[in-house]
């Protein structure tokens, strides 16, 4: 072989190896990728803008949430650093298609790690989003930030390379809180309120006693009683009765002294003594008469 012809042999070998060497660094380029399709020019080109495209040329396995033309009015108005963040939150650094998707649990949440994590940027769970398969067959997706809503659904695919880049269209750009940076600081949750004391049961008081009736005051019309109608006095006792027992000679008792008393019932004693002696006396005389 002639010096030269050896010299193109290398030439040759030389571009074979940089080509396989080219294939094998990037087995995709986004942006031709995406040129492919209508309706995307947008979205292709904010890639590209904020050098996102290079960033998933340089990727092994990647998922793309592509957003259409019509869906990028809200992104379009914030600045181009707002807009890396939000796109970048639509980059799943995994491989996922229409079958891999259909495959998910129904009604189960799986969490997804996107480009925006791997930025370092990231502030909680601003990073990740969750996907669902609903139990009707819709698969959403949304932002992991506790209480955000799953907001952008699954339309189509629209190109895939397994397992290397999947690109499927969404119908609306998933923004995490604060991502426009607002982004506050949750402050800690209070602690629990302390547990109230018992309240103490309140007694019923007892029932009042029943009121006893009081009687109606005589009316100013009604006539005093006439002193005819008041009932008689009781008549006072007459001095006879309360008088003390007068004896024979007719002399208050009560009036009389002791000694002169006792003078007297002897002088009634002879008398009676004397009769009852004349009434024997004569009873016998008339019996030995007889």
């Amino acid at each position: 072989m002639s010096p030269s012809g050896a010299g193109s042999l290398i030439l040759i070998l030389s571009a074979v190896l940089l080509l396989s060497s080219a294939t094998i660094t990037s087995a995709f380029n986004i942006t031709i990728l995406l040129g492919r399709y209508p309706g995307f020019e947008q979205f292709n080109q904010l890639l590209s803008r904020t050098q996102l495209a290079e960033e998933i040329n340089r990727r092994r396995t990647i998922t793309v949430l592509g957003l259409p033309n019509d869906r990028l009015a809200t992104i379009m108005q914030m600045t181009e650093d707002v807009q890396k963040s939000i796109l970048s939150l639509h980059i799943v650094l995994d491989y996922y298609d229409m079958i891999k998707l259909n495959k998910l649990a129904p009604a189960s949440k799986t969490t997804l790690t996107t480009l925006y994590q791997s930025s370092g940027v990231a502030n909680d769970k601003q990073g990740f989003i969750d996907v669902v398969h609903r139990r009707d067959g819709t698969i959403v997706f949304g932002s992991s930030m506790p209480g955000a809503p799953l907001v952008s659904a699954l339309v189509n695919s629209v190109a895939s390379q397994p397992f290397n880049i999947s690109v499927l269209s969404v119908s609306q750009p998933i923004i995490a809180p604060g991502m426009d940076g607002s982004w506050v600081e949750p402050a800690a949750p209070p602690p629990p309120p302390k547990a109230a004391a018992p309240v103490p049961a309140v007694k019923e008081p007892p029932p009042p006693a029943a009121e006893e009736p009081v009687a109606d005051e005589p009316t100013a019309d009604a006539p005093a009683p006439s002193p005819a109608d008041a009932p008689a006095p009781a008549p006072a006792p007459s001095p006879a009765a309360d008088a003390p027992a007068e004896d024979e000679a007719g002399e208050d008792a009560s009036d009389q002294d002791p000694e002169e008393k006792k003078k007297k019932s002897a002088a009634v004693k002879q008398v009676v003594s004397g009769m009852t002696v004349g009434l024997v006396i004569g009873l016998a005389s008339f019996l030995a008469g007889q």
